[in-house]
């Protein structure tokens, strides 16, 4: 299925683990195509074009299956009160698509119509939805994180921005913070309150409570404070072990 999301948010302020909610409706739909507008002309299916700042709350798998429901209709272009339409042939022009909104489309279906209730979908939206909104995307992490092997403690007691990799067998204590362009290996433990910035954790490490990490390299089989601190291009070598209240910066060790 190709996808797209139309037109800047309305609230560019709003965030939500560090990303905009257009960037998680891209991960909720992960199994989609997103294309940009201006490519709309080359696609060769129908289009399935989302509003930023509207998130369905729907799986991917019943999100197909009325995807496909809906395009048996030709005429059918869009219906009212939902966060997506479809566009299927002919495709707008490119300089057009732009300014094209979710107001703007065309043959729109009643909301208290018979056939709009079969094809409703419930929806969270910006800027009074939030609290809802940031449910939904930890949902969308824990999904993640559970496909590829993590094992989460406490599920509202962690912060992770965006979609960081992280590897198979790892745990994720409570108070946990990973941010920025972070990566994180195989097996390792992150112990209580540890925070995590523009770094990359090898494989099998224990990074122990209350230790931050930020602009570093620890390599792996390593074990790391408790509440120690490593900053400014630290690179830990492996199989080394920092211990408590260590403070370095600018060091390889190891």
């Amino acid at each position: 299925m190709i996808a797209s999301i139309l037109s800047d948010s309305k609230y560019p302020e709003i965030s939500f683990r560090g990303k905009p909610l257009s960037y998680w409706i891209r991960q909720r739909f992960n199994h989609f195509k997103f294309i940009p507008p201006e490519n709309f002309s080359e696609a060769d299916q129908p289009i399935i074009v989302f509003d930023p700042d509207r998130f369905p709350v729907i799986s991917e798998q019943s999100l197909s299956q009325l995807y496909h429901k809906i395009v048996q209709d030709p005429n059918f272009r869009s219906f009212k009160n939902n966060p997506f339409y479809i566009i299927q042939g002919p495709v707008p022009e490119p300089e057009k698509t732009a300014s094209i909104s979710m107001q703007q489309t065309i043959d729109e279906i009643d909301p208290d119509s018979p056939e709009a209730e079969d094809i409703s979908v419930p929806v969270l939206q910006l800027p009074e939805d939030r609290i809802e909104l940031e449910g939904e995307i930890v949902k969308i992490q824990i999904q993640r994180l559970a496909e590829a092997g993590v094992t989460v403690e406490a599920y509202n007691q962690f912060y992770i921005e965006g979609a960081i990799e992280i590897g198979e067998g790892c745990r994720i204590a409570p108070g946990v913070v990973i941010k920025g362009s972070s990566e994180i290996g195989k097996g390792v433990h992150l112990y209580p309150n540890c925070y995590i910035e523009n770094s990359r954790i090898g494989d099998q490490c224990h990074i122990l409570p209350g230790s931050v990490i930020r602009d570093s390299i620890v390599n792996g089989n390593n074990s790391v404070g408790p509440y120690a601190h490593l900053r400014n291009g630290v690179v830990i070598e492996m199989d080394a072990k920092i211990g408590n209240f260590v403070e370095m910066k600018k060091t390889r060790f190891g």
